[in-house]
């Protein structure tokens, strides 16, 4: 059964597609593969604090939920 994606995500997958095509156009990654941030940001559009917050809470996430899983 096909999930139900709202249209904030929808618009973020159409960003990341355009961003992919422009790349795939040139033959050639926009920026270097290894500024992973700079590189979600441009195709998402959102900022590099924003994807950094993002990311470190949910790193926050997976090491509260192994920590947990550990002291059973």
């Amino acid at each position: 059964m096909p999930k139900t994606i709202k249209s904030d995500a929808r618009n973020i997958i159409l960003k990341v597609f355009n961003f992919c095509e422009q790349e795939a156009r040139g033959q050639a990654p926009i920026m270097p593969f290894n500024q992973v941030y700079k590189r979600v940001s441009a195709a998402t559009d959102v900022s590099q604090g924003f994807i950094s917050k993002i990311v470190k809470e949910q790193k926050n996430r997976i090491n509260h939920r192994n920590a947990n899983y550990n002291a059973r």
